[in-house]
This record gives structure tokens, sequence and C-alpha cells, in this order.
């Protein structure tokens, strides 16, 4: 083991990542001291059984590992506070990836196996040859990179704002049908709403994390143009129940252990036919088997198609090898929203393409 286990550990930010991080600890049965967050509105709460506080000098001899999905300027500046406040040892969770042992549970890629993307290297470069355009191939080689050599890789990168929404690939159309697969708390949806006014024909939201409905209906009631569905389920390739936990209000991931339960259907089965003409996915790693459970939606309907890819090493490849072994038709892209961690995988439809003239639009 490395040092990180003899050191008194403290994590720096309360959210997802730090909350991951600190039940990777406790699997390997280590702990962290205390959560620190500037938040104030999260100040005094409890995460994973840790208070959480303001930066401040408890010990200077902590380890303090900074729990963000980004290095660069952010984590520079966190850093440098850290130090100021007194503290020597400062590390990225990033830093800590060559500690293989620390990461076998890992439900985001921290510390990718090398192994085996080395292993299925052919398979990514089968990916290459069938990415539509040269940005793909850019965004291709940076996941590479962060996967075998360097954390600190730039992407080619959108705004975040535009997950989901490359309206630089694919056409915009007035009569959308929307199946948004992980609807958090609407976040996407809002973005869409905004983007499409009231041009669009019909949006489900599919949440199984009863803790974000709120915002949802909120959302829905907002607009209340009778066009917006919620449902209340998770999504698999068949009729199961899955156990799920919450982390920090800003994740739900199935795990076997998770506090919460919800009732999963193949999206087949839930549609009752409706009509889909964009398909999003984003359920922290169910992806695959969400996929699997919408084969026929996908075969009759051919939506375009978008699909977080960053849960796994070997998401990339096998739900582009998926999506092209029940069309094989579609027209593949990569893009960023930030690095390899909002990475999304777009499928779409030869008639669907953004025309030569609109593309300069968005160039």
């Amino acid at each position: 083991m490395c040092k990180i286990a003899e050191d008194k550990i403290i994590i720096y930010g309360a959210g997802c990542c730090g909350a991951l991080f600190a039940e990777l600890l406790l699997k390997s049965g280590l702990h962290a001291e205390v959560f620190f967050d500037k938040s104030p509105a999260k100040e005094g709460k409890r995460l994973m059984g840790l208070q959480i506080q303001q930066p401040a000098l408890l010990d200077a001899e902590s380890l303090v590992v900074v729990c963000i999905l980004k290095k660069g300027k952010l984590y520079e500046e966190i850093a440098q506070n850290l130090r100021q406040l007194g503290y020597k040892k400062i590390l990225h969770i990033y830093d800590l990836r060559e500690e293989a042992w620390l990461f076998q549970e890992q439900s985001l890629v921290f510390a990718p196996h090398k192994e085996q993307v080395q292993e299925n290297l052919f398979r990514y470069e089968n990916l290459r040859k069938h990415l539509s355009d040269e940005l793909s191939c850019r965004v291709l080689d940076s996941i590479l990179r962060f996967l075998l050599e360097d954390a600190d890789v730039e992407f080619p990168a959108f705004e975040i704002e535009e997950q989901y929404f490359a309206y630089d690939i694919y056409q915009k159309i007035e009569n959308e049908s929307v199946i948004d697969c992980g609807a958090f708390r609407g976040d996407v949806m809002r973005i869409f709403l905004k983007k499409n006014k009231n041009l669009f024909a019909h949006y489900l939201a599919i949440e199984p994390d009863a803790a974000y409905l709120p915002f949802l209906q909120s959302t829905a009631k907002e607009y209340d143009n009778g066009k917006i569905e919620i449902k209340n389920c998770a999504l698999s390739d068949k009729q199961e129940t899955l156990r799920m936990r919450n982390y920090a209000q800003e994740d739900s991931i199935v795990c076997e252990d998770g506090e919460t339960q919800a009732e999963a259907y193949p999206l087949d089965d839930l549609l009752e036919g409706r009509s889909c003409t964009f398909l999003k996915i984003d359920v922290e790693g169910y992806d695959k088997k969400v996929i699997q459970g919408a084969r026929r939606l996908i075969y009759e309907q051919k939506p375009v198609i978008a699909v977080a890819a960053y849960h796994h090493e070997a998401d990339f490849y096998e739900i582009f090898e998926l999506l092209q072994s029940i069309y094989s038709n579609y027209h593949f892209y990569l893009r960023s929203y930030m690095n390899f961690q909002e990475t999304i995988i777009y499928a779409v439809p030869p008639w669907r393409l953004i025309k030569e003239e609109e593309h300069e639009i968005y160039k």
C-alpha cells in the first residue's frame, strides 16, 4: 500500500466524487476524518457519516485529497488555498490512480485498468474507423491518452450546456419526441425546453430516484403544456428490482447494498407504442442494459441517440458495437463537454444528419 494508508485523510469536495472516494476508502479498510467544502449550504451537514465543514487548519500533516473531476486552474486554486492554510500534503484524486488496490470497485473511472485498455486497443481503433468526423477522432485520442498516460490531458470540449444537444451534427426538428433515461433533477429537460421552446411533440422523463421527482415536477409545472410526462422507475434489459445509493444528491448509482430500491423495466415494454425521435441515456453505468432493453424501439424507430459513455473504460467501444449491431447505418460521433467524465457518444440516422450549408453555422 502507498503512504495514504498511514495518513489522516481529509476529503475536499462534499459532492458525488468525494462521496464515492469516501466509500472506496471504507471498502479498502481506511476512513477519512472530515469533508471540506466551501459551499455554505453544505456546512454542518454529514455525508457518508462524516462532518462537512469549511476548509480550516486541523492537522498540517493530514493528507488532503481534492475530489473534483478535472484538474487544471480550479484545482490549482484549491491547492494554493490549502497551502496557505498550512497543509503540506495535497493531492488530486487522479494523483492516486496508480494505487489500483484503492479503486477496485470504482463507479467512475478514477484509476483506469490499463491492461484492459491495452488488450482492447483494436476495438477502440475499430470505433475510430466508424467515427464520422475529425473532431470525434480527436476526442478519442484524448480518451486514450487519459486512460493510458495522462490524467491532465486537455479535451476538445464544448460547454456543458450543449451536452446531448449537438446541433452541429444532427438536425433540430419541431416535432421531437424525447425519451430522457436518467432524467435526474431535470437539468437536461430545462436545457431542451430552453433551446426548443414549445416546438416539440412530447418529452418523457424517466427517473428511478424519488428524491429528484419534485425537481422534475416543478419544471413540468412551470412549462405546463401537457407535453411533459414523468415516470418514476428504473430501466434495464429485463424486469427486476434494483437497489440504489444516492451520493450527495448529485448521483444515484445501482449497487447491491443500496438504501433504496426501484422497479426496473425494459424500455420496449414501458413505451406502450409511443414514438421516439431522440433517446438520451445517462444511467450511471447501466447504459448498455438500457440499450438492450430498447432494441425494438431502436430498430423500428431509429432515433437519434445520445449516451453517456464514461462510466467504464469499455463503454466507448461496447456501446458503439451494441448500437451498430441493432442498426448498422447509424453515423457515430464523440463529443466531450469537460473531459473524459463528460463524454457522449452520438448515433445519428442518415436523415437527421446536419446539411452542409447548416453545418457552416456551427463551425
